[in-house]
């Protein structure tokens, strides 16, 4: 993919910002530019890519779907807004955090909040148009931090890492307090109505196919039980999942579905 004329690569796009956000120090970088609509939405993506987030323009690869998303969204005219994710950088210090009591979840939805509320209270976003994104351990934050704050008006995630002991740095952690507190699956009725797209591949061996199912029969049942089964998406990829980059018709379908809900004109 030829990405010279995107706006991910140049400099008077972004905007380093540090937000105080309850309590935390926050790194973020405003993506925006005299092109972009007032109305337009503000598509807030967390990444443990902290070079990415200090320098987005500089960075050629930047790492997961990142770099097609950010070349399609700015293309189509949305905001963006890079947050690092910080308690989900890596994951065996997650898990080992978790194992001594400390509550790194409930941490992220501080850090979250903060954010969202920066970003309204400065017009960075407008309410109504604040769409969260991200993918594997972030599609869970995404999904997790979705769920527990009503400002955040859409949810799109990739490959969602759903339920921790699957993965290897968290195997034996079934019984672990925390993580059953924070279970994925108790937060799915607390999504719908807000339109949420979840891309998934046929055999996800990293987060567990089986989990990839039940979290998209649940998020169906949900939406169809409120009412507002067109508001979700699951979106299968030709990929077995985790083993390298979706293809294109997937990652474009990111800006398909924010148009069809009114986020993008």
């Amino acid at each position: 993919m030829d990405l010279r004329g995107s706006k991910q690569y140049v400099s008077r796009f972004w905007t380093p910002l540090t937000i105080e956000a309850n309590g935390q120090v926050v790194s973020c970088n405003f993506g925006c530019d005299e092109e972009v609509a007032e109305d337009a939405p503000l598509c807030v993506i967390p990444t443990q890519a902290v070079e990415v987030v200090e320098d987005p323009a500089a960075t050629l690869e930047k790492p997961n779907v990142m770099t097609p998303w950010l070349d399609l969204l700015t293309a189509a005219g949305a905001k963006i807004l890079l947050m690092r994710g910080r308690f989900f950088d890596n994951l065996g210090e997650l898990a080992e955090n978790l194992k001594s009591g400390v509550d790194s979840f409930e941490m992220w939805q501080r850090r979250v909040d903060g954010v969202v509320d920066h970003a309204l209270d400065r017009g960075l976003g407008r309410a109504g148009k604040i769409v969260f994104m991200g993918s594997s351990r972030h599609g869970f934050a995404v999904l997790y931090g979705a769920a527990r704050n009503p400002k955040i008006d859409a949810a799109v995630v990739i490959g969602p890492v759903i339920w921790w002991p699957w993965l290897r740095e968290f195997q034996g952690m079934d019984e672990n307090p925390l993580i059953q507190r924070h279970d994925l699956y108790g937060l799915i009725d607390r999504l719908p109505p807000r339109p949420t797209q979840v891309q998934m591949g046929y055999d996800d061996r990293r987060i567990g196919q089986r989990h990839n199912e039940r979290l998209g029969s649940l998020l169906a049942q949900a939406y169809e039980s409120k009412g507002v089964a067109g508001k979700f998406l699951r979106t299968p990829m030709e990929i077995p999942g985790h083993s390298g980059g979706p293809p294109m018709r997937v990652n474009e379908t990111v800006v398909t579905f924010l148009r069809s809900h009114g986020f993008l004109r």
